[in-house]
């Protein structure tokens, strides 16, 4: 499924969100079409998650497969954004250790995850369901955001080395885990940056800089660190990037996640 560059994605204030994007199409029956006026060079809403997490996650037990027939077969949402833990990660989708000992999140989307949906998918599993491999990052200094990096299509090369370049830049993972050229290359660009709130900008500003239109970072539970944020803090981040703000379920007043 490919993206259409100029879209943008709104995560509305719900917590299962949906999306209205005029780059991310689902079908919509003709009746219906002609009642809304809908089309899809408007777009339309679509029911998805952005915070899902595998085995893949240290923490988390389900495989992959039972989250994504948990989500899109069972309650049948539209589209799952996969938000593993963007830290180091000994198991597989599966559940099985990973020979060798633990590897960086990114190389385990790589190796794992993408080429288990892929297979899933060209053997006719979620027709129509959009997956994205994307991560939950430790932001430097504060809590959780899940991070998407969505290039032209879910999965894509580009995507995954991108993720894996945001792991070496904006984590403390030991670089003898990443190929020593791209370490070269990325060096020469950017610096490492992930103990500061100044880093936490810097890495939604390398997102603007390179993904502006292909690229989200949603901030998860906040109010579940406290003293993690101040609201200055949110405020730098909205003029980097497009970023949302997802609330804690016991702080929701109906109003639930917002863009800040």
């Amino acid at each position: 499924m490919k993206f259409n560059k100029q879209a943008r994605i709104v995560f509305p204030m719900v917590l299962s969100v949906s999306i209205l994007s005029t780059g991310l199409i689902a079908p919509i029956p003709k009746a219906a079409a002609a009642d809304t006026g809908a089309t899809q060079a408007q777009g339309q809403w679509l029911t998805g998650e952005f915070h899902a997490h595998t085995i893949e996650s240290d923490d988390a037990q389900s495989s992959l497969e039972s989250v994504l027939d948990h989500g899109l077969t069972t309650y049948g949402l539209d589209f799952i954004m996969l938000a593993d833990h963007l830290r180091s990660s000994k198991r597989d989708d599966t559940g099985a250790d990973i020979p060798g000992g633990p590897i960086p999140l990114s190389k385990g989307l790589l190796q794992y995850q993408v080429p288990k949906i892929k297979a899933l998918q060209d053997a006719g599993k979620y027709a129509g369901k959009t997956i994205f491999s994307g991560f939950e990052w430790d932001i430097p200094s504060h809590e959780h955001g899940s991070v998407g990096i969505l290039t032209d299509e879910p999965g894509s090369e580009a995507a995954l080395k991108a993720a894996n370049q945001f792991e070496y830049l904006f984590t403390n993972r030991d670089a003898a885990w990443f190929n020593p050229a791209d370490v070269l290359q990325w060096e020469a660009a950017d610096d490492r940056a992930y103990s500061t709130h100044t880093d936490s900008l810097t890495a939604i500003n390398w997102l603007k800089r390179n993904y502006p239109e292909t690229s989200y970072m949603i901030v998860n539970h906040p109010s579940r660190g406290v003293g993690k944020y101040k609201i200055s803090d949110f405020r730098d981040c909205r003029s980097g990037h497009r970023v949302w703000l997802r609330g804690h379920a016991r702080q929701s007043n109906g109003a639930g996640p917002r863009r800040l």
